[in-house]
């Protein structure tokens, strides 16, 4: 059985409030599940019964429809909310939209418009009020645009970052000498990109983490450096660079508790901000047990 869609509506007048809460009942695969009256109400709405989708009025006492919007969005992104109106007040309706809101519609709509509203945002959509003006609509497209954008984008970003995956992370070593002696004490392991050269490194680990392939980046270089570096004297240590974030994916930890880690020196990233360095230090402990250096 399908779950119901379920709404939470908020107007400050009492007999609109409980028209809407009886026409909205009254519809198959709909479910009100609470009302209010105000910005905190609707929040304290929210926070209860997180609903699929808010009906909220454009004019209420203690900042309004867009006020309460805001505070939605930020307790619970999820939560889509539609703005109504008694009538169309452009200024507030531009406001509602710039706050959140997904779609506009008018409480002098017919049911059907009301009801069509509500699925189309619920799936999604970005429904809007027949009467709404044409600077209205113009102000959602822009915004609309700009989330395609957005979207596209990060899209591309993503491909870009798998098929640097695909086509695989290429080490360069650093000699690293004793001064005392002269001798190559080690090596430091720097990683580069075969897919796109001209993309400067940092941005490529920035790039990842904000995709999401954060952890696989960086076990892709540190496999390519500990492969290149296999045949390296016994006595010359290999440093490879790692992020205290990573170390945490379970992706990386299994990967590296099964490599043997002799010689080899994991120095944190030093842009990368540490919190909690007890955790640190736990995530590090089988590490060591394979003869990791953190450093």
């Amino acid at each position: 059985m399908t779950r119901p869609i379920r709404i939470g509506v908020v107007d400050d007048h009492g007999r609109v409030h409980e028209a809407l809460r009886q026409v909205l009942d009254a519809q198959p695969g709909f479910q009100v599940v609470g009302g209010a009256q105000d910005p905190d109400g609707a929040v304290t709405l929210v926070e209860t019964h997180e609903p699929d989708l808010v009906l909220m009025d454009v004019r209420m006492p203690g900042g309004g429809g867009a006020e309460a919007t805001r505070r939605i969005r930020e307790h619970n992104p999820l939560t889509r909310v539609v703005a109504l109106s008694a009538h169309e007040d452009r200024i507030s309706v531009l406001e509602m939209l710039r706050a959140g809101a997904v779609g506009y519609v008018t409480k002098g709509a017919p049911v059907e418009e009301l009801v069509s509203a509500i699925r189309s945002a619920v799936e999604g959509g970005r429904p809007l009020s027949a009467s709404v003006t044409v600077e209205v609509a113009a102000e959602l497209a822009e915004r609309l645009s700009w989330e395609e954008y957005d979207a596209r984008h990060s899209r591309r970003q993503r491909a870009l970052l798998e098929a640097a995956l695909r086509v695989g992370v290429r080490p360069v070593y650093q000699p690293i000498f004793d001064l005392a002696s002269g001798a190559l004490a080690g090596l430091e392991a720097l990683a580069r990109f075969p897919a796109d050269p001209a993309v400067p490194v940092p941005v490529w680990f920035a790039a990842a983490a904000e995709a999401g392939l954060g952890p696989e980046l960086e076990l892709a270089a540190i496999r390519a450096a500990l492969a290149g570096a296999r045949d390296r004297p016994r006595d010359v240590y290999l440093a490879v660079n790692v992020s205290p974030a990573c170390l945490g994916a379970p992706v990386v930890v299994e990967a590296l508790t099964q490599t043997d880690l002799s010689g080899v020196v994991l120095e944190l990233t030093e842009h990368a901000r540490v919190t909690d360095y007890g955790g640190l230090a736990e995530l590090l402990a089988p590490l060591r047990a394979g003869g990791a250096r953190p450093q």
